[in-house]
């Protein structure tokens, strides 16, 4: 079962409700969240240790800020692409949104004005890993490589074969060439600091150990 909420700040029920989210993110927004959640428990038979968030950039967030801000509610979060600092979020924006700029910080917040500072910090995600070490510098190589687009299907080849005849059993390359394109990380070294918090949902299986390989697969180096 899939739910798509519109939790307060969307659009489409008007002004008033477009504005309830306004310097909020992370708060109302994911109340209603783990409202749906009471709700698909209450009224749709899910149990509620089977209740996944996903979203992709404000879903995103919203994933990101549940596992954040309710790490005990929710069996998993996936967050695609979504925006896990505030502050880089709005200094990000294009030069020509400048004229839409008070309704940006009426939303987010002004990363240039102090008052502002502690709800960009406190609501982003990002600034609840205790800390990153980079230990060399950050290398990367882009990686294009040509592939056959389609292949012969395996009955026409048997087909060939019973007529004893290649007629029509090849392709050509130029027709079917496509490329694929990925930049890869290479030479990385760096450590991350966390800690694991076990909530009243853990089960006995649910151990540091556990946790510390899923972050740490085997290769990598750690320590408690």
């Amino acid at each position: 079962m899939v739910l798509v909420p519109n939790v307060r700040g969307s659009t489409g029920y008007g002004k008033s409700y477009t504005s309830l989210d306004n310097k909020d993110f992370g708060g109302g927004p994911l109340k209603d969240v783990l409202a749906c959640k009471s709700w698909l428990v209450d009224h749709a038979r899910v149990g509620a240790d089977k209740v996944v968030t996903l979203g992709g950039s404000y879903g995103g967030y919203m994933a990101l800020a549940a596992a954040t801000f309710a790490p005990a509610d929710f069996a998993a979060n996936v967050d695609w692409f979504g925006v896990s600092d505030l502050k880089t979020l709005v200094e990000s924006f294009p030069a020509y949104w400048a004229s839409g700029s008070a309704f940006i910080y009426a939303k987010f917040g002004n990363p240039k004005d102090p008052a502002d500072a502690p709800f960009l910090h406190d609501r982003s995600p990002i600034w609840f890993v205790d800390r990153i070490h980079v230990l060399k510098p950050i290398r990367f190589q882009s990686i294009r490589r040509n592939e056959v687009a389609h292949k012969i299907p395996a009955g026409k080849a048997k087909s060939a074969m019973n007529a004893g005849s290649l007629s029509g059993l090849h392709l050509t390359i130029e027709d079917e060439r496509q490329q694929r394109a990925t930049t890869l990380l290479y030479d990385v070294a760096y450590v991350i600091e966390a800690h694991f918090l076990a909530t009243p949902a853990a089960g006995p299986d649910d151990n540091e150990g556990k946790h510390l390989d899923m972050v740490c697969p085997p290769g990598f180096l750690h320590s408690n």
